[in-house]
């Protein structure tokens, strides 16, 4: 995350614009960490498991109920 927000900072500074932002970050599984989940930065979108994992949970094990309040911590 930090090279991201890093390199917007830069592309700022050499090009003048202030409209270089991130806003959220999108990765992929694999980067799913308990370092990447508490890193500074931007908000980012960070699933748990591959697609077919999920599906496979989500046809075995159905989601009911409301959702918590508040995410539960990640787990390793």
């Amino acid at each position: 995350m930090t090279a991201v927000t890093d390199l917007a900072q830069h592309l700022t500074e050499h090009t003048g614009r202030d409209d270089l932002t991130v806003g959220t970050a999108l990765a992929d599984a694999g980067y799913d960490s308990e370092h990447n989940l508490t890193t500074p930065g931007p908000d980012r979108l960070i699933p748990s498991q591959n697609r077919h994992d999920l599906a496979k949970a989500a046809t075995n094990q159905p989601a009911t109920g409301d959702p918590p309040p508040t995410p539960p911590p990640a787990k390793p």
